[in-house]
């Protein structure tokens, strides 16, 4: 009887844990999904290149809740970020979003954090990264590509690990 019961509860917790791993996953593609929509709407190629005109910040910020709605995210106006510059040799248009995703589990909820735009930050940070190896390791960090590597990776951790504020004294 005892092997019964354990496995039960082993299923049970198995199932509890699938369940969580489904949601944040799902969490996760649709944020994964909703970036490169973001990217894709920013690059804008045909007004880049004079074929088409710019679309509006009002249009872009309908645009990026629309595109939200069909991966299951609800966004508020107030939630996306709209800034374009435009001048006559240039276009640059920055895109954010800002939202959380709930995810219940039985009694249990709580929420992930997703902030999708076209700021390139891992870009900027890894090449400030592969700078930092090459003082570090004398001008040459291919020699030495695993602690590169490492230092690398634990920059990412270190430098990019999020900010949460403090939450106010009760």
């Amino acid at each position: 009887m005892d092997k019964k019961a354990a496995f039960i509860l082993g299923f049970a917790l198995f199932a509890i844990a699938a369940i969580a791993g489904w949601q944040i996953a799902a969490s996760y593609v649709a944020n994964s999904e909703l970036q490169s929509d973001i990217n894709d709407l920013a690059a804008q190629p045909a007004a880049q290149v004079g074929l088409a005109s710019l679309n509006s910040e009002d249009e872009f910020s309908k645009i990026v809740i629309d595109k939200a709605k069909d991966y299951g995210i609800r966004l508020q106006p107030k939630q996306v970020t709209v800034r374009v510059t435009s001048t006559p040799e240039t276009c640059a248009i920055f895109l954010a979003a800002d939202y959380e995703a709930r995810v219940n589990v039985l009694l249990f909820s709580f929420s992930l954090h997703f902030a999708p735009s076209t700021l390139r930050k891992w870009t900027l940070f890894w090449a400030s990264a592969i700078i930092a190896t090459a003082f570090l390791f004398k001008g040459n960090p291919a020699e030495h590509w695993i602690e590169a590597a490492l230092v690398v990776g634990a920059l990412t951790f270190v430098v990019l690990k999020r900010k949460r504020p403090a939450s106010p004294a009760k």
